[in-house]
């Protein structure tokens, strides 16, 4: 007898180890049953198998280590049992013996398997699948996992490896599936992963990853599914060379500190993706000077705060307006409001800013020659604080405001030194009863 196919007949018992004596067999079938108890060692015996599929039955028990015997087998599948213990180092022997050479497929998902992958098994130079996820298997990837050359599937998901993820990983030049989800892995994903050319899927969620995303993995023209989210770690703008993804129809991002840059191309390959969660544009420059004005001037106790520090588009923030397509700051209006404190002299960093309203609150200091640099600013407002100095010659340079209101301060009141002239010539074209 050379084939033995029993599949999906609700077979219970154990495994006849009599079918040991079977010598001339190839092909043994026997999953979707429900066989209990250990693997038989007989099953060794049966030199020229080439398949061996026990998967979704009920067996417990270690998986024989005298399996790795069977020089010619070119799949093992167990997976969806109940086994347990350590994998053997035999599964992987290629040495004099003969081993499991011409292994093509190695699945042992969805079992009870502890311990560590051996790093023997990086010799299994023919293995196109290997399958240990949802094991409780633990310890670093072996690098020599970058030996197995022909493999095409490396699941090792739901596992509690730890450790960083092999640069050797970036050797497997036909995988087409790597998912590590699940895991423990730490460090920086891996720039060797961009030599990846022919790969689909890329589940790195919900480890311990951290870094940046590396440019790199613009190389994947192929890719269609990319998570990323899970790992707190990871922080910073997506490379732009991932706007060549063209395939992509899945990325997650989801409680990471990643964030897509502001780039018009890239925003319109994001927009092409099906499924996008946690994709947020990256905090504009603007972003960080608000954020240094709310802190200088005990945000906190503002009269209205809404949206400020929490809201990710800016517009959200209360009195503040952004220009569509860019994002940046062209209203800023927080008249009345509470603010205490001096002007950081950051503000005159907002450049495209029109209208700056700070009219009404308890600022003091002097006010920032910085602001001078608004080139853009139509209406200044920083009536009834309490401002001192001089007024900065910088507003000089202003020459398209259209409003400047700084009276209620204690300012001192040379209108013709906001020139930087004698006789005031090029000052503002703003009205001087906003002085008084």
């Amino acid at each position: 007898m050379r084939f033995l196919g029993l599949e999906r007949n609700q077979l219970e018992g154990g495994v006849p180890p009599a079918l040991g004596d079977l010598t001339e067999l190839d092909s043994l079938y026997l999953q979707g049953n429900q066989l209990t108890g250990s693997i038989p060692t007989e099953l060794s015996r049966l030199t020229r198998l080439l398949d061996l599929s026990l998967r979704d039955n009920r067996l417990t028990g270690e998986i024989p280590a005298s399996l790795g015997d069977l020089g010619g087998l070119l799949q093992l599948s167990l997976q969806r049992n109940q086994l347990e213990g350590d994998l053997p180092a035999a599964l992987g022997n290629m040495s004099a013996l003969g081993g499991l050479a011409g292994l093509q497929e190695l699945t042992l998902g969805d079992n009870r398997l502890t311990g560590e992958i051996p790093a023997v098994l990086g010799e299994l130079s023919e293995l196109r699948r290997l399958a240990l996820q949802r094991n409780e298997l633990e310890g670093e990837l072996p690098a020599s996992l970058g030996n197995l050359a022909a493999l095409e599937r490396l699941h090792l998901q739901e596992n509690n490896f730890r450790g960083p993820i092999p640069d050797r990983l970036g050797n497997l030049d036909d995988l087409v599936e790597l998912p590590l989800r699940d895991n423990e892995f730490t460090g920086e994903i891996p720039a060797s992963l961009g030599r990846l050319t022919l790969l689909l899927q890329l589940a790195l969620q919900d480890n311990l990853l951290e870094g940046p995303v590396p440019a790199s993995l613009g190389n994947l023209t192929a890719l269609e599914h990319l998570w990323l989210n899970g790992n707190a770690g990871l922080t910073g703008a997506l490379p732009l060379e991932l706007g060549r993804l063209t395939e992509l129809r899945t990325l997650d991002l989801r409680d990471t500190e990643l964030c897509a840059p502001r780039d018009s191309a890239f925003r319109a390959w994001l927009e092409g993706i099906e499924t996008r969660r946690g994709v947020w544009a990256c905090p504009s420059p603007d972003q960080q000077l608000l954020e240094e004005l709310f802190r200088a001037t005990d945000g906190d106790d503002w009269t209205d705060n809404a949206g400020w520090l929490a809201a990710r588009r800016l517009g959200d923030w209360y009195g503040v307006t952004t220009r569509s397509g860019t994002g940046h700051v062209s209203r800023l209006e927080l008249g009345d409001n509470a603010l205490r404190g001096e002007i950081p002299s950051s503000l005159g960093d907002l450049a495209d800013v029109e209208v700056l309203r700070l009219h009404g609150n308890r600022l003091t200091g002097a006010i920032p020659p910085s602001l001078g640099n608004l080139a853009g600013l139509l209406e200044l407002s920083l009536r009834d604080n309490g401002l001192t100095g001089s007024i900065p010659d910088s507003l000089g340079e202003l020459t398209g405001l259209q409003q400047l209101a700084l009276q209620g301060n204690r300012l001192q009141r040379d209108l013709a030194r906001l020139a930087g002239r004698p006789d005031g010539t090029g000052a503002p074209s703003c009205s001087r009863e906003w002085f008084d």
